[in-house]
């Protein structure tokens, strides 16, 4: 992603640099690069109107606490719209998978072990997965990894040649997991509704329980 390096230096506290009509002259550069399919999907419109009369009052007429509620419900819908639509795509499932394993080194068969779980839950919920997921993962995740190791965020040990290949291990690099951060960002949301339910799961502490005894009560 272009954004990425800006998207570190603000995430390490740096200012977000205003964009200018200069840094479009110099993207020119970057522009004649090949970096991939892209995904450009929409959401229904939302209606500024609707959620006015909502509210009963036009934007004029609110007071300034009413004026940041109405931005802030906005804005969680802006961000749900966004999230609904999205598309997962091999970067991002890799970058998860990446940041999730347990062992400082793995194969590509540990790697994408994990990925086959995640990718069955994505089925299951009904998330949009990038065409190269669907047609032939393994492929896309080995194509993944190869770049992450051509831009070093991930470190190759043993040769490449075919004898040695099936032996090969990786290792993140640690000081690039802010990067694959960046990279999961795009296909976390999917799995928030699985983790609550894990965390519930285990603060039961208990080897059996019903469907109720994880759901929210009232009290």
């Amino acid at each position: 992603v272009l954004e990425e390096g800006a998207y570190l230096h603000e995430l390490e506290g740096g200012q977000k640099k205003s964009e200018s009509f200069m840094q479009v002259i110099k993207a020119r550069k970057l522009l004649k690069k090949r970096y991939g399919r892209i995904y450009i999907n929409f959401h229904e419109p939302i209606s500024l109107n609707a959620l006015q009369a909502q509210n009963g009052l036009s934007i004029q007429d609110m007071t300034s606490k009413q004026s940041n509620e109405l931005c802030r419900n906005l804005g969680f819908r802006i961000i749900n719209a966004i999230d609904s639509v999205s598309v997962v795509t091999p970067h991002a499932l890799a970058a998860g998978a990446l940041l999730n394993l347990t062992q400082k080194r793995f194969s590509f068969v540990d790697l994408f072990n994990d990925i086959e779980i995640y990718m069955n839950y994505l089925y299951a919920s009904g998330a949009k997965l990038a065409d190269t997921l669907m047609m032939d993962p393994a492929s896309a995740i080995q194509q993944v990894l190869d770049a992450y190791v051509h831009r070093k965020f991930v470190e190759r040990f043993s040769g490449e040649d075919s004898e040695t290949f099936s032996k090969t291990e990786y290792k993140v690099v640690v000081g690039k997991r802010p990067i694959l951060e960046y990279y999961k960002n795009n296909c976390i949301v999917f799995f928030v509704p699985a983790v609550f339910t894990a965390l519930t799961i285990l603060d039961r502490d208990v080897f059996q329980f019903s469907t109720s005894d994880i759901q929210p009560r009232s009290e």
